[in-house]
């Protein structure tokens, strides 16, 4: 039986998204709490039930993870460090994800491998149908790997909330404490989360709180400016994190370099395109904005190295821009597939392409990519500009623009 403690409720179009801190047994998950996919951890390949893991705990009640592991129904262990099990019979859950990266790294770099590697499965087990699925979890990395409560639970909240409101198929995600001690302590960090994160109210001095579980939103006077000592190493931490996230993500396309000469923007866009790409494939990307703007220079081009100032959260800007864009242009090559960030792009691309009836994401195969791309880029409008053609590129250029131009 799963004890929900305290929530987060996440809305993105319209609907309402839960993150639940729990208590209970994750390998004997009652029917009430019956979710479709249970995450767990585990070194790589190895499924030793031991006493204190979930391996162990999913062995004494009648699930071997090691079987499971020799029918995958999914392995993306080379590119997320994850594979899905097959439909399992237990009471508790439909499938398992087993998350076994080859290198576990420090918090924020574990929490982006997660929702990477979580991506396909949701995809796969929800099928064609729109519904959102519910997932549950441990709090990763707090166990052999060393990571505390509150170093694993700011990253992860702040991760899954992103996701949500940008449309993950997740109705309810739970996290869950094995023990009372170890949910005293993630309560801590998970209410500590709340209050880093709650917005201020403009109304009459009052601030709006995030509902425990089972309650409604509920009022408090607004708090004074001033911060206590706890408060303010709290937001010097989370900061930290922040900051370590946006340095994360923005290594896959290498350092920043010097912008390119500032280009005249419309001052009325038209309509406004995304550019994904791997800072190797950076003069192809600046033949697209140039081809852009000799064609049409009422379309507005986002470059995230022109268009974020120094000093602006990366990752919001972004998000922003994503949100905002009429279509979504990847530039498609084997540092592309590899990059996190690109990665990231791409997921968010893909979800919003889904919403918006598959006319989001224009995707350019700009270098071939071993072992082929993924059969649901393969099956869209793909401008095929292999091996870096660029007769080819601005031949697509010109389509692409000109068909904006006219909308």
């Amino acid at each position: 039986m799963l004890k929900e403690i305290d929530q987060i409720e996440v809305t993105s179009d319209s609907r309402t998204h839960r993150i639940v801190l729990a208590q209970g047994n994750l390998a004997r998950i009652d029917a009430a709490h019956r979710v479709d996919l249970l995450v767990i951890s585990a070194f790589p390949g190895d499924y030793t039930p031991t006493p204190t893991s979930m391996v162990g705990q999913l062995a004494r009640n009648g699930v071997s993870v090691g079987m499971l592991a020799k029918m995958k129904a999914m392995d993306l262990r080379a590119e997320s460090g994850a594979w899905l099990s097959p439909p399992v019979d237990a009471p508790g859950f439909e499938r398992l994800v087993c998350f076994e990266p080859e290198v576990l790294g420090a918090p924020p770099a574990v929490v982006g491998e997660l929702f990477r590697a979580l991506f396909p499965f949701l995809e796969t087990v929800a099928g064609q149908g729109e519904r959102d699925l519910s997932v549950a979890m441990p709090l990763i990395a707090t166990g052999d790997a060393g990571w505390s409560d509150a170093q694993m639970m700011a990253p992860l909240l702040e991760a899954a909330t992103r996701w949500m409101k940008l449309g993950l198929p997740i109705s309810t995600l739970y996290i869950v404490a094995h023990n009372a001690p170890k949910a005293a302590s993630m309560q801590a960090a998970f209410s500590a989360f709340k209050q880093e994160a709650e917005p201020a109210s403009p109304q009459d001095g009052v601030a709006q709180e995030i509902s425990p579980a089972g309650g409604g939103p509920v009022t408090s006077p607004a708090p004074m400016p001033t911060q206590s000592a706890p408060r303010r190493k709290l937001a010097k931490r989370n900061s930290r994190l922040r900051d370590h996230v946006r340095k994360l993500f923005a290594f896959g396309k290498g350092p920043r370099p010097s912008p390119p000469p500032p280009t005249p923007l419309p001052p009325d866009p038209k309509a406004s395109v995304f550019l994904s790409y791997s800072s190797t494939d950076r003069t192809a990307a600046l033949r697209i904005l140039d081809g852009f703007r000799k064609i049409a220079p009422q379309v507005r081009v986002f470059e995230f190295r022109r268009d974020i100032p120094i000093g602006v959260s990366y990752q919001s800007r972004i998000d922003e821009a994503l949100a905002a864009s009429d279509k979504v242009l990847c530039l498609l090559s084997p540092e592309y597939i590899k990059s996190p960030e690109c990665q990231e792009e791409l997921m968010v691309a893909r979800l919003r392409n889904k919403r918006a009836g598959f006319e989001l994401l224009w995707p350019v195969y700009w270098r071939e990519v071993h072992g082929g791309l993924k059969d649901w880029l393969m099956i869209l409008n793909l401008a095929d500009c292999r091996e870096s053609s660029s007769k080819d590129l601005d031949a697509t250029v010109v389509r692409l623009a000109s068909q904006l131009a006219k909308s």
